[in-house]
């Protein structure tokens, strides 16, 4: 009898592990997914850029180091990683194959972030440096999304003008073939 149940129970431990996964990495992945948000991976990309209302109020704090400096100026970079980890489960939304440019961007920048701090010229202190960048970044993010919305405009007004003389021409020039 001892042979047969076990031979049951492994029967039905094979059919509930179909993919034949590591019940432990099997048991993680149920709880991630247990824990995992409801929401949409661009709905959680919002809410991480949206957390900025705190950042300067944590910027000021007065036992900031400088991890968490770095970590508060990159935190654009820390969103879009947060953005792309998040999409990888979507079986619907997959804009990227994987996450290790989002990684690359997010260490490169808490280094140069660190380096900036370490090799500050002007002698400000953490909390100075870094509000002076997050400043910094929120207005050339701003700059560069004004000149993204600015450029294609005037370009799409200039190819209007080319297609409809060249429409009217061709229209004209047919006008008079016939």
């Amino acid at each position: 009898m001892g042979t047969e149940k076990y031979w049951h129970e492994e029967k039905r431990r094979v059919d509930l592990n179909k993919n034949n996964i590591h019940p432990v990495i099997q048991q993680t992945m149920e709880d991630s997914k247990s824990i995992q948000s409801l929401k949409n991976p661009k709905a959680l990309y919002y809410d991480c850029l949206k957390g900025a209302l705190y950042w300067r109020q944590w910027a000021q704090a007065d036992d900031l180091n400088l991890d968490e400096m770095a970590t508060i100026v990159c935190r654009d970079t820390g969103c879009e990683l947060t953005y792309c980890q998040a999409t990888l489960y979507d079986p619907h939304e997959r804009p990227f194959e994987n996450c290790d440019l989002q990684f690359r961007n997010l260490t490169r920048c808490i280094s140069q972030e660190q380096q900036r701090y370490i090799d500050n010229p002007q002698g400000r202190t953490l909390q100075e440096h870094t509000l002076y960048m997050l400043d910094k970044k929120r207005n050339e993010k701003y700059f560069d999304l004004v000149q993204k919305l600015e450029q294609p405009t005037e370009l799409n007004k200039e190819k209007e003008r080319e297609y409809f003389i060249k429409d009217t021409t061709n229209k004209m020039s047919m006008k008079y073939k016939i």
